[in-house]
């Protein structure tokens, strides 16, 4: 008897530890609520231009994870939902690769490649292409539908004047580099 108890209060136990985890990874994606909102970047470096990457809190899918987002195999930074970074780079061709922040998650790897033409102010936004959810119960389990959709899924370079209607959402997340590309 006692060992079959033994066995029962280790799986609740696990259970517990797996659901505080979980619940810990979802809070992790959202920078934290002193993270500075959004304001201009400082000004380039002469030859350079500002990158701004963000991602909006648009529902609840896909927020427990984040991609973490490479520009020609440069690890530049963590896109968690509601936050923006900027970095500063050189004009030229860039190719954008993401991975997972977790191995479990649903969201798609998406590539994606663009110009930066000259210097100046480029807005680069990511969006899981869900803007609402609907939870359903089913045979007992919690099921996230998508009922609602953005203008895009994945990346995409969108006018400065749409980017600055966005941006007042979002709070700063440090990026692992300040610059990509030579100079």
């Amino acid at each position: 008897m006692h060992e079959v108890f033994h066995h029962r209060s280790y799986g609740i136990r696990v259970a517990v530890i797996c659901l505080a985890v979980a619940i810990g990874g979802c809070e992790s994606n959202i920078p934290a609520r002193d993270a500075p909102t959004f304001s201009a970047a400082p000004a380039a470096p002469e030859g350079y231009a500002t990158l701004y990457i963000y991602r909006l809190y648009e529902s609840d899918y896909g927020q427990g994870v984040w991609p973490v987002l490479f520009l020609n195999e440069a690890k530049v930074s963590a896109v968690k939902a509601a936050s923006f970074t900027y970095v500063y780079a050189f004009p030229g061709e860039y190719k954008v690769r993401t991975e997972k922040s977790a191995p479990w998650s649903g969201l798609d790897n998406y590539s994606y490649a663009f110009s930066i033409p000259s210097t100046g102010n480029y807005y680069l936004e990511y969006s899981t292409g869900v803007s609402k959810t609907t939870t359903f119960v089913a045979g007992g389990a919690f099921v996230p539908l998508a009922t609602g959709r953005t203008s895009h899924e994945g990346w995409l370079i969108v006018p400065e004047k749409d980017a600055l209607q966005k941006l007042p959402q979002t709070r700063f997340l440090s990026p692992f580099l300040q610059t990509v590309g030579h100079k």
